[in-house]
């Protein structure tokens, strides 16, 4: 079941992510899709093209941040020149902070994406820098091709898989073992190949039973006129079980005109979407 509300209500507070990438980086890379925090508040976000010089310059770049927002660690790939040149930044992707991963000399990770379609993992207590001319290796950073196209969404980690949907690319996951991901997806895969911007998933669970993965298909943004966006709810045991969309019953479900980059948030057993001029959350038909 649908619930709209009046976009008038919507505030925005605080100061924007494009005021905090201005402040922070000047007429460099800006940081494109979002900030994650560990435990002790430190920030780690991903840039995207321009100027890299390492001082104070980082495009193209996976950061670390003190309290102070100065630049405490930082990882570049090899290529970044290619990357740069080419319009395949790390800056496409938020970088994802792992929960303390077992059985590993390297328990805290940090995993993003990128426009040129892989997955970085890397060592928050030692990002790995830049070291060029040698490709990036094991000890330092995992490289690990989604088979799609960029990624212009964060993954999600649940339950030691990593959870990805790039651009034109269906929901996949990967296993994740002693810090290492597997390249090699789970077989069972949304049925839908979601889109140019693929999609960012978020769960809901009873604890560790019962997960749901959500997100929304916002392709009717990339079309004229634009089409309502959808909301998707897969077992998280076996993505090519879609539980629910809003379009199965559009009469009742229909969400709003599709918007660009939005991710779904769970709260108090009802999920909420933004589409263009109202807010829809969904939750259980009264019993």
């Amino acid at each position: 079941m649908k619930r709209k509300m009046d976009a008038s209500v919507l505030v925005l507070l605080g100061l924007t992510l494009a005021a905090f990438a201005v402040a922070l980086f000047r007429d460099r890379a800006l940081p494109l899709a979002g900030l994650s925090a560990d435990g002790a508040g430190v920030i780690y976000l991903s840039t995207g093209n321009g100027t890299t010089d390492f001082n104070p310059d980082f495009g193209n770049s996976y950061l670390k941040l003190n309290s102070s927002l100065g630049v405490v660690d930082y990882f570049t790939p090899y290529n970044w020149s290619a990357l740069n040149s080419g319009d395949l930044d790390v800056g496409s992707s938020g970088a994802l902070v792992l929960p303390t991963q077992p059985n590993t000399t390297h328990p805290y990770m940090l995993i993003g994406g990128s426009k040129n379609g892989t997955v970085y993992v890397l060592n928050r207590d030692n990002l790995g820098a830049y070291n060029y001319p040698c490709p990036d290796s094991p000890n330092r950073v995992q490289v690990v091709p989604v088979g799609d196209g960029s990624i212009f969404s964060t993954p999600l980690f649940w339950n030691n898989f990593v959870y990805i949907a790039a651009s034109n690319g269906k929901l996949k996951s990967l296993p994740m073992t002693g810090g290492v991901l597997n390249s090699v997806p789970v077989v069972s895969q949304s049925p839908e190949i979601l889109g140019p911007q693929g999609a960012t998933p978020v769960v809901s669970s009873d604890q560790a039973t019962n997960a749901i993965i959500w997100l929304i298909d916002s392709s009717g943004a990339h079309v004229a006129p634009n089409t309502p966006a959808v909301l998707r709810a897969f077992d998280a045991n076996d993505l090519s079980n879609e539980i629910y969309n809003s379009g199965m019953l559009a009469s009742r479900d229909a969400a709003g005109l599709a918007v660009r980059f939005t991710v779904p948030t769970v709260a108090n057993g009802k999920v909420y979407m933004g589409t263009q001029g109202e807010l829809d959350g969904y939750g259980l038909l009264p019993q």
